[in-house]
């Protein structure tokens, strides 16, 4: 919290020796720092280009790292019995 005087955060625990100098430093680093006028925070996704945010585009990032292999992609649309698509896209994802 900033008051008057400066920072004053206040800890669960005590700090002592390397930690409490560290401690101490980043205080100092504080006392320049004002948060007065900054305006408001915005909150954009950076996984969509409109900057809203989309499950699907939540989900193409936790499960392909937000890259598409088009040619596993393109298994799921060929007319073939499914064992044979889950065989498919096991053998080219081993290589991703």
């Amino acid at each position: 919290m900033w008051n008057e005087i400066g920072w004053d955060i206040p800890l669960r625990r005590s700090l002592h020796g390397a930690i409490l100098d560290e401690w101490n430093d980043l205080q100092e680093v504080l006392q320049d720092v004002s948060l007065n006028g900054l305006g408001d925070d915005e909150v954009s996704w950076v996984l969509e280009k409109s900057r809203n945010f989309s499950t699907k585009s939540l989900y193409t990032c936790l499960t392909h790292g937000g890259v598409k292999d088009k040619l596993t992609g393109m298994i799921w649309g060929f007319r073939i019995p499914l064992k044979v698509k889950v065989f498919l896209w096991q053998v080219f994802s081993s290589f991703s």
